[in-house]
């Protein structure tokens, strides 16, 4: 994760916010939580986005209403395609429309 946000977190003006799934490894969101203090930006700067155990599209719901909520303002989404605790593909596909 700190490759990834070294890498393609540029905060510039209202640009900011990462959104990445509530179910990310925590190292992953502490990760994150440093790039966000790197920059000293506001702690509220990441969104997770809700997933589910059961069905993996209400995770892909959940990042579209975070990206048409906060569409001005996303810098990084940060995703797998596989959750690795729910074993859930998720089609980002879609994320892309």
């Amino acid at each position: 994760m700190h490759s990834l946000l070294s890498t393609f977190y540029k905060p510039q003006g209202e640009r900011k916010k990462i959104i990445l799934l509530e179910s990310e490894f925590t190292s992953d969101i502490i990760a994150a939580e440093s790039w966000i203090d790197l920059y000293k930006i506001e702690r509220s700067s990441l969104l997770l986005a809700k997933v589910s155990d059961r069905d993996p599209e209400l995770a892909i719901e959940n990042i579209l209403g975070l990206i048409n909520e906060h569409k001005s303002s996303i810098s990084v989404i940060a995703m797998s395609l596989v959750s690795s605790h729910f074993s859930h593909y998720y089609d980002v596909k879609r994320l892309r429309e």
